[in-house]
């Protein structure tokens, strides 16, 4: 369909035609990645736990506080070490020829799928903890965000620094110069 003469077209693409993603055969993160995730999630949450224990035995009781600090252990630093591990588990990355995706989430599941020819920045970034366990995340930005499009989490620092050289040869290109190789 045309406006008229101007030469704009805008057909419509039959959707049964599109590229299965769900089809795309995902990295998982290094089996150091869940004993972090695990790790992160579970400090955090007995720290809160702790916190409360605390609080509780200071204005109420030191018993009520033990009480509630084995509550808070129960409820909130087992279950979050469990979702930390759950996370770590499901997630997956891709690269591909002209894209790089990644599958997050344990209750939302999110495919995030960012165009090479739109990556503008990426950053190699690792924590003191990461580090420990051997794992680092990339973190790969778009012109049209200030954070971080999309983050490949439990990388080897080696894998890491190839797929971040990488992606940062489109980065200086001009749109469709890219040879593929």
């Amino acid at each position: 369909m045309t406006d008229g003469g101007a030469g704009f077209e805008n057909a419509q693409i039959d959707v049964a035609t599109l590229p299965d993603v769900a089809g795309v055969a995902l990295e998982p993160a290094i089996p150091a990645y869940p004993r972090y995730s695990v790790t992160v999630h579970g400090a955090f949450g007995l720290a809160a736990t702790l916190a409360v224990g605390a609080f509780v035995g200071l204005v109420v009781d030191l018993r009520w506080g033990a009480v509630a600090a084995l509550a808070g252990l129960l409820l909130v630093a087992v279950p979050l070490a469990v979702y930390g591990r759950l996370y770590a588990r499901r997630f997956g990355w891709a690269l591909r020829e002209h894209d790089v995706m990644t599958h997050t989430g344990v209750w939302w599941r999110t495919a995030t799928v960012l165009p090479l020819v739109r990556i503008q920045h990426v950053e190699l970034a690792s924590g003191p903890i990461e580090r420990g366990f051997g794992t680092r995340r990339l973190q790969v930005f778009s012109a049209a965000s200030g954070s971080a499009d999309l983050t490949i989490y439990g990388l080897t620092p080696e894998r890491a620094q190839r797929v971040r050289e990488h992606l940062l040869r489109w980065v200086g290109e001009e749109p469709g110069g890219h040879d593929g190789a």
